[in-house]
């Protein structure tokens, strides 16, 4: 693996599996920063997504490094007043 892994070489790797597993377009789930990923491939590859399913992810720049190749830690706190969500 390189030392800094860019969200482009995730979204390359994430195509390589959709064409490898499916001759038609998938749904994508992805949680956090598959999120992120997921927003990645389909812009750069709309073609191969039917769906997004997206949880608890941020837009993210495909060439980013990762929060933890630029030093520092991500702590990330929901808040909301959703009465279904009891806060």
């Amino acid at each position: 693996m390189p030392e800094v892994y860019l969200m482009s070489d995730h979204v390359e790797d994430a195509r390589a599996v959709i064409e490898a597993i499916s001759n038609q377009p998938v749904v994508f789930v992805g949680l956090s920063r598959a999120a992120a990923l997921g927003v990645n491939v389909a812009a750069h590859y709309p073609h191969l997504i039917q769906q997004l399913i997206l949880l608890g992810g941020r837009p993210t720049s495909q060439h980013a490094p990762f929060p933890h190749q630029r030093g520092f830690r991500m702590e990330t706190t929901a808040r909301t007043s959703h009465p279904c969500w009891g806060v």
